[in-house]
């Protein structure tokens, strides 16, 4: 995993991330 990718799993992993694995919790800025 390259550094960028790491920055953008880290800013915006629901962006990234499969919606069959969503993350345990939102990251900040979602209600």
């Amino acid at each position: 995993m390259r550094d960028q990718d790491a920055e953008l799993l880290r800013r915006g992993p629901l962006l990234r991330w499969p919606s069959r694995r969503p993350p345990s919790r939102l990251p900040p800025g979602l209600p």
